[in-house]
């Protein structure tokens, strides 16, 4: 079976799924060797987490900039900065779902597609990187060359959907991102993963076209270690 897979921006209607894929990939990673990724609680059990609380700005950044200034979909940014109704203002932040359409399904579900995964990205690093002192050398570095840029810092495939819906979701998610941050001249594309299980997700965003930076070690709260990788596309040298 082939699909098709079109891209939106999140919703408030949304919040449910993107939870419930974030949940289904804790449940997935343990199934290919990368249990370590997340660790075993589901997103859903942390409650007041640092994930789920950005996570929600920026679904309400996104949200309040198309309901409220007309947002076009090829606008980059979801809200101002110093704009919103929660006292601190709305950052640069926007967040895609992806949809996708199985041809040869029965025909009462042909007529609708179905979410498959989700993409976050934003105008600054996220705050809890930012201030994390494993990573704010990179934070520093990225805040200090020239030009705008972008980071990605969620991208979840919901993996109650079988693989045939969600195949090549996490792909135009990227494209998607990637057309509009050069339409609107952004300079960089950063995003940064887990390296454990033999670098299966470096190597996955390298094939998306992005460039290692640098390895990291993140010592979380309970003392262990999270071995990440930054990575980056310099627009002036990505191939359309």
């Amino acid at each position: 079976m082939s699909n098709t897979i079109t891209i939106r921006d999140a919703t408030l209607d949304d919040g449910d799924f993107i939870l419930g894929a974030f949940d289904s990939a804790i449940e997935y990673l343990p199934t290919i060797g990368s249990a370590d990724q997340w660790g075993p609680e589901l997103f859903s059990k942390r409650r007041g987490g640092s994930s789920t609380q950005e996570m929600s700005t920026v679904v309400k950044s996104s949200v309040v900039h198309t309901a409220h200034q007309a947002a076009h979909p090829d606008e980059l940014y979801g809200a101002s900065r110093g704009e919103g109704d929660n006292g601190e203002g709305l950052l640069h932040a926007r967040v895609l779902i992806a949809e996708s359409k199985v041809a040869g399904e029965e025909e009462q579900q042909q007529t609708s597609s179905r979410p498959v995964a989700v993409l976050a990205y934003q105008d600054f690093v996220p705050a809890h990187l930012a201030a994390h002192p494993d990573f704010r050398p990179s934070a520093e570095a990225i805040n200090a060359r020239e030009g705008s840029y972008i980071y990605v810092w969620a991208l979840v495939s919901d993996f109650r959907a079988g693989h045939a819906a969600r195949k090549g979701a996490g792909q135009a998610l990227l494209r998607e991102t990637l057309r509009i941050a050069k339409k609107h001249g952004v300079a960089w594309m950063y995003v940064d993963c887990w390296t454990g299980n033999e670098r299966r997700l470096v190597q996955y965003y390298e094939r998306q076209g992005f460039k290692l930076v640098k390895d990291f070690l993140f010592e979380k709260p309970d003392g262990s270690i999270w071995p990440g990788s930054l990575l980056e596309i310099d627009m002036a040298k990505h191939d359309a």
